[in-house]
């Protein structure tokens, strides 16, 4: 089960990944269209052993581009990765920033990258 009583950062990363995953496909953590007692990640899981990742996405929240698609993708991959039942495998909170941050979602993210990579490179400070 990936729900402990005790407290600790990797019950934060779980909360997380719960987050960004109502965030990339619009439910609630437990929606009434899950069985009874299932919950969003149980949703998720099943989800990916009879469909495609592209199924599971909110269209509202892809932008038509591919490259929407594929930030909304790499966010969905994440999430799996904050949410892995078992608390002792699940990444750090410092795992998940640097994966977000690595995958330079989005097209403002990537023009400020471009942006700080131009400087750095005329800037000899």
């Amino acid at each position: 089960m990936g729900y402990s009583l005790k407290v600790s950062e990797k019950t934060d990363v779980y909360n997380f990944g719960v987050v960004l995953l109502e965030l990339v496909i619009s439910r609630s953590p437990i929606d009434t269209r899950f069985d009874e007692g299932k919950d969003i990640v149980y949703y998720l899981s099943g989800k990916l052993t009879t469909e495609s990742l592209d199924g599971i996405l909110d269209p509202r929240v892809v932008a038509p581009s591919n490259k929407g698609k594929e930030d909304m993708l790499n966010v969905l991959r994440i999430t799996m990765l904050c949410t892995v039942k078992l608390s002792t495998v699940r990444l750090t909170m410092r795992d998940v920033v640097k994966m977000l941050t690595d995958a330079n979602l989005g097209p403002a993210a990537r023009a400020g990258h471009r942006r700080h990579g131009a400087a750095a490179r005329t800037n000899p400070c």
